[in-house]
């Protein structure tokens, strides 16, 4: 480690004129070794280099997405895209569609939601009916 205003030289890539050498050792591309993802991690696994330092994350793809949770046939109720992990599907209203059953939860959760906040909203008078925010009633 070097002293405060101190250069040093990198005893990988021999660069000299190195003020913090932990940090230009973080990224010489000499010492960094080579991220080598293994095909058998599972979305979503943590992903280590031969220093054991995390590199990233396994990222989750449709073809995985629909292995693990399975496809499902749903109707949504309104058209909206549907996001779940980095993987977005466009839900048609009123059109029966194969899904990841992820997606389909995702909107049946949604579903259950605004029907809740529906009944509160019914039940105290309190909000306009059918508005979904905590909006006072205009008098």
């Amino acid at each position: 480690m070097s002293k405060k205003g101190e250069t040093v030289t990198c005893p990988g890539c021999g660069k000299e004129g190195i003020k913090n050498l932990k940090a230009h050792q973080r990224f010489c591309p000499v010492l960094v070794t080579e991220t080598k993802v293994d095909t058998s991690l599972k979305p979503g696994s943590h992903i280590v280099d031969d220093k054991g330092v995390k590199r990233g994350k396994v990222p989750w793809t449709l073809r995985k997405c629909e292995a693990v949770f399975g496809i499902v046939e749903y109707t949504p109720d309104e058209t909206l895209p549907v996001t779940w992990n980095g993987i977005s599907i466009q839900c048609l209203r009123g059109v029966s569609q194969l899904m990841p059953a992820c997606h389909r939860d995702i909107l049946l959760e949604r579903k259950r939601r605004m029907q809740t906040t529906r009944r509160i909203v019914v039940s105290t008078g309190e909000i306009e009916r059918g508005a979904m925010g905590p909006l006072p009633l205009e008098t």
